[in-house]
């Protein structure tokens, strides 16, 4: 858990030091008053780069130099100490208990930490790429063979991609790249379909202990391109037949149009596409309970939890769906969560109110 942060020169933040205990933390504040900011110092503490943007010199503050942040946390009945510096231009030192670090390190090894903020729901919204990522950054967690499979399959498509650009383009070539593809993409569809079961099997669970037995009939499809069922064939006859047919169209379109790098997945309710028939709101609480799914199954592997930085996660939400989102979250790690809505408060059984107005946090 999370001890004592110190921050200057961040954002919008006026130099603080906040001590933390085991409760969550509500951070209460109108729009552009430093809510956000607080999250993401956290965040950059530990991790050394923001959530959400790029540019690491953009958080350092117009009236100084450089920012500083250090962070206390406990690891396994251990406290240890974080300090990170970045400078005006962008570049950034971290240490460890006093001892300089690579920011590839990965401190969150020790401390993980995840951010999610008001968009971070659109899991069925997004475009394929997006939910792509989103299965492979759990595969690679929880099967310790895919990262592996991953990078050589990746491999494969840059080999192939760069056959296809040249003109005149070697078919016989092309068709050794096309069975080193098949026989790595199959495993790796293997693999995103157990994940996506386990997951399956995950939300259900966390679905019915809120008391929602519709959930019992909610199943998520792989999809091969975007319209090919897992139902009908193999993925190995389906991907061998758009490989051999499709081979004259890839020449064409100079590109590699078939694989798991153009698969989907969606998530169905009594049969009908989840994102289509429900609400925002019951969309953005199987969202969350999608991402709750990744962090309880990990946690079976890694016996960690991450600590959660919820930003304005809950908007457009009623407060019993808001509960209903939360699913006891609070119960099993302290959470820090941001909302204009004080009354937000009660999500939580254990909590300590922050106000931020004007970059200022004050306690209650």
């Amino acid at each position: 858990m999370l001890k004592k942060l110190w921050s200057k020169g961040f954002r919008n933040l006026k130099e603080c030091v906040l001590e933390f205990s085991d409760a969550s933390y509500v951070i209460v504040g109108e729009n552009n008053q430093g809510k956000t900011s607080l999250l993401e110092s956290i965040y950059v503490a530990i991790c050394g780069r923001s959530p959400i943007e790029d540019d690491r010199a953009v958080l350092v503050s117009w009236y100084e130099d450089h920012l500083f942040l250090g962070l206390d946390f406990d690891d396994h009945h251990k406290t240890h100490r974080v300090s990170s510096k970045i400078t005006k231009d962008g570049v950034p030192s971290i240490s460890l208990d006093n001892r300089p670090m690579s920011l590839s390190n990965g401190i969150q090894d020790m401390c993980w930490i995840e951010f999610i903020g008001s968009d971070d729901w659109k899991l069925f919204k997004e475009s394929p790429s997006y939910r792509r990522s989103s299965i492979d950054a759990f595969c690679i967690r929880y099967f310790p063979q895919f990262q592996h499979l991953k990078k050589k399959y990746d491999g494969i498509i840059r080999q192939k991609n760069r056959l296809l650009s040249l003109f005149p383009v070697d078919e016989s070539q092309l068709d050794i790249w096309n069975q080193y593809l098949l026989e790595y993409a199959v495993k790796i569809v293997q693999y995103r379909q157990e994940g996506l079961y386990v997951l399956q099997e995950k939300i259900k669970e966390i679905g019915l202990s809120q008391g929602q037995d519709w959930i019992h009939t909610m199943h998520i499809l792989y999809q091969f391109q975007k319209k090919d069922s897992a139902k009908e064939i193999s993925y190995s006859t389906y991907l061998h037949h758009k490989i051999t047919q499709g081979k004259a169209k890839e020449i064409q379109a100079k590109l590699s149009l078939y694989g798991p790098h153009r698969d989907d997945f969606d998530l169905y309710v009594h049969d009908r596409s989840f994102h289509k028939y429900h609400s925002r709101g019951i969309q953005k609480m199987v969202s969350l309970w999608f991402k709750w799914a990744h962090f309880f199954l990990l946690e079976e592997i890694s016996e960690r939890f991450p600590i959660l930085l919820l930003d304005d996660t809950f908007s457009e939400m009623d407060f019993k769906t808001k509960k209903m989102a939360l699913a006891n979250m609070d119960q099993k790690i302290p959470i820090f969560y941001t909302t204009i809505q004080e009354s937000d408060k009660d999500l939580f059984d254990k909590r300590c109110l922050l106000q931020v107005k004007e970059g200022v946090v004050l306690s209650g």
